[in-house]
C-alpha cells in the first residue's frame, strides 16, 4: 500500500511559493521588466521585492487601507518603496548593457562580412572521404 504524503507544512510552502513569484511577476512590471521576455533580468525584482527598507523609513497604512513609506527623520512619504527607482535604474542599466553588447557585435558581423568580401554564407568544402572499418557487434541479453 502506497502512503500519498499531503502535509499541511508542504501545501502551505507550495502556496507561499506562488505567491512570491507573482508577487516577483508583479514587482517585475513595475520596474520596468517584462518578466515573461527578459527572464534574465528577474533577479533585480527578486532582489528588489526583499530589500529592506533604509534607515528612517518605515511603512504606514492609510484610512483605506493603503500602504505608503514614511520617513520619520525627514518627514516625507511616498507611495511606491523608497529603493524602488534604485532597481528601475538598475533595469535600465541592464538594458543599456544588453543593447550595447548587442550592437557592438552587430558591428563586429559587418566588420567579419566585409573581411570576407561580403559573403554572408561561405561556401565550405567537403572533407575529404575517409575510408571507415566498422565492426558489427550483435548484442544479445547476455552482454
Amino acid at each position: 500500500m502506497y502512503k500519498i504524503s499531503t502535509s499541511r507544512s508542504k501545501v502551505h510552502k507550495l502556496c507561499i511559493l506562488e505567491f512570491f513569484f507573482a508577487e516577483i511577476f508583479e514587482y517585475a512590471q513595475s520596474i520596468g521588466i517584462d518578466p515573461i521576455r527578459e527572464k534574465d533580468l528577474l533577479f533585480i525584482a527578486r532582489e528588489g521585492i526583499v530589500a529592506p527598507l533604509p534607515l528612517d523609513w518605515k511603512p504606514c497604512q492609510d484610512a483605506s487601507g493603503d500602504i505608503y513609506y514614511f520617513n520619520f527623520q525627514t518627514g516625507d512619504s511616498v507611495w511606491d518603496h523608497p529603493c524602488d527607482d534604485y532597481y528601475r535604474n538598475m533595469v535600465i542599466e541592464e538594458k543599456r548593457k544588453r543593447s550595447a553588447m548587442t550592437a557592438s557585435s552587430r558591428k563586429e558581423n559587418k566588420k567579419k562580412d566585409k573581411k570576407d568580401g561580403g559573403k554572408k554564407n561561405k561556401t565550405l568544402e567537403a572533407p575529404m572521404k575517409q575510408k571507415v572499418h566498422v565492426s558489427i557487434v550483435q548484442c544479445t541479453k547476455e552482454m
